[in-house]
């Protein structure tokens, strides 16, 4: 039976603490062939050097120069799926060329979006925070939902439990992604129509 091999892009401005954890995932379902675009993390850098992943590491350098290297990039990747854990808006022109790119933001879109949501969502009233993983559009955190985590917001945790726990919920939700990615495919295609 021939495996359906898909080439995931990973688009990383962090230092890469989501990707570390679900790639051993990634790495035993076998069907994936993975690129990783690193924006200023030495570690995540090292990470894939170490595990024999593709990466194209960019240093600190202008958002316009930064934009033209991530569309070339994937241009000559192709990716199947681009998953962002990426502190800037997706420029249109790699939208338009890309069909399944995807952003895990922190909170409960679309209550608390942008950079700062995750800390605003943490400190508020609200009776429950969590994660979603939606489709990336050319606004920030605008796109349909694909999954989305809950977990009560308990008053008398500290902010680091809080996170800690928002974290988790996003590794969930990626293990959840992967493990059945072609449902989740059909499910963005059926959104997008």
């Amino acid at each position: 039976m021939k495996r359906n091999i898909k080439k995931l892009l990973i688009v990383n401005s962090g230092k890469g603490g989501n990707f570390k954890r679900i790639f051993p995932l990634l790495r035993s379902k076998g069907n994936f062939q993975i690129f990783v675009i690193i924006y200023n993390s030495e570690s995540l850098n090292k990470f894939c050097v170490k595990n024999n992943i593709e990466t194209f590491y960019i240093k600190k350098t202008s958002r316009q120069k930064l934009d033209k290297l991530l569309f070339k990039y994937a241009s000559l990747i192709k990716p199947n799926v681009t998953l962002l854990f990426y502190n800037y808006i997706i420029k249109k022109n790699f939208l338009d060329k890309f069909k399944f790119v995807f952003n895990l933001h922190y909170t409960l879109l679309p209550k608390f979006k942008g950079l700062d949501g995750f800390e605003k969502s943490l400190k508020s009233k609200h009776s429950e925070i969590g994660c979603t993983l939606h489709i990336a559009e050319e606004k920030f955190d605008e796109g349909k939902i694909i999954i989305q985590k809950k977990i009560k917001n308990l008053s008398k945790e500290s902010l680091n439990i809080k996170k800690q726990k928002i974290f988790l919920l996003g590794i969930r939700i990626l293990k959840l992604f992967f493990s059945d990615l072609d449902y989740y495919l059909k499910k963005t295609e059926n959104l997008k129509n």
